[in-house]
């Protein structure tokens, strides 16, 4: 999707080769504000895109995710816009999960999958393979995530996220008592002490602490150092800026029990990582320490100045959602 040099959305009306210069021009001057993923709804895009980066006109560890809006519906579709140089790719919202099944063995890209489930729990689910991790966001019933996760058995994801609504611990302990896939959680448990009878009830195995909402540093590390007691992994909660990302870096790097962690700065507004510059980049998946003093950034006052605080709202459905721009109408306040 292109944008203006002010911020307005322009491949949704573009066509021909205006459409095509205009996105190219997005992921260049994308490319130069450290943004290192883009969101591609279009094959001739797609295309050039990869020949752009192939020559090094643009970084050639810049991602290119397919958008929702150009879906793969069988594993030869999925193969060839890997070729293209897609470097993970949108499913179809029909397939049923032996036809996803199929796919993964045509590509060695992470898949971005939506499921259909009933209306009454909310009608289509997002859910993130990374590549292999499924968030079901406590949309269901015991029942219903014992079924699904059943279903996804064979595929052998790393995890399920918080398959029932984590308040409550008996539901959780339920499905983690009838899946073999590992259950994760923890990401809204916010007080140490709550975590007491999880860990008793072994009622998941993967807890997702987030570093800036339970007390910081030092209480993440109790945290941790408790749940290896119980053989429990922790991924911690990481959807914060570059400071966030600078915290659980220490503090994966000093846990004996972590596992992986989520990141969302290269998919933000370039604006987020330069409130805060010092965290290496993720080359390969994986990041090095932060090389500074302290936990490695520096807060830059004039770039925070310079982006004030706006009213949005966060949809996980919308076209570049990741961005978290969209803003709040006076209605809805």
């Amino acid at each position: 999707m292109a944008r203006t040099p002010g911020g307005a959305v322009v491949a949704a009306s573009a066509r021909g080769q205006a459409q095509l210069a205009a996105a190219l021009d997005d992921a260049t001057r994308a490319a130069a504000h450290g943004i290192r993923s883009v969101l591609i709804a279009d094959i001739g895009v797609l295309a050039a895109f990869s020949a752009l980066r192939d020559a090094g006109l643009i970084p050639r560890d810049m991602q290119a995710k397919l958008s929702v809006m150009l879906p793969m519906a069988n594993a030869s579709a999925a193969a060839v816009v890997q070729r293209l140089g897609a470097n993970t790719i949108n499913l179809a919202t029909d397939l049923t999960l032996h036809q996803i099944g199929a796919i993964p063995a045509a590509v060695d890209v992470p898949l971005d999958i939506y499921v259909e489930v009933p209306d009454s729990i909310g009608g289509f689910s997002r859910l993130h393979e990374i590549p292999e991790i499924i968030r079901i966001a406590w949309r269901f019933t015991p029942a219903a995530a014992i079924s699904l996760a059943h279903e996804l058995e064979p595929y052998e994801p790393s995890w399920i996220e918080e398959p029932v609504p984590p308040v409550n611990l008996k539901a959780l302990e339920k499905v983690a008592r009838k899946v073999r896939i590992p259950v994760a959680t923890g990401e809204r448990v916010h007080v140490r002490h709550e975590l007491r009878e999880l860990f008793e009830r072994q009622a998941a195995d993967v807890i997702q602490t987030d570093i800036t909402s339970c007390g910081g540093l030092l209480e993440a590390k109790k945290i941790a150092a408790w749940a290896d007691g119980y053989h429990i992994q922790m991924a911690p909660h990481n959807v914060g800026g570059p400071i966030s990302t600078a915290a659980a870096l220490h503090f994966a790097a000093s846990t004996t029990n972590f596992k992986i962690l989520e990141h969302f700065n290269d998919f933000d507004d370039a604006s987020i990582k330069a409130c805060a510059p010092g965290n290496p980049e993720v080359v390969d998946g994986y990041f090095a320490l932060p090389s500074g003093a302290g936990l490695g950034v520096t807060v830059d006052e004039d770039v925070i100045r310079a982006h004030p605080p706006r009213q949005i709202y966060f949809n996980l459905f919308a076209e570049d959602w990741q961005l978290r721009e969209a803003e709040r109408s006076v209605a809805a306040d």
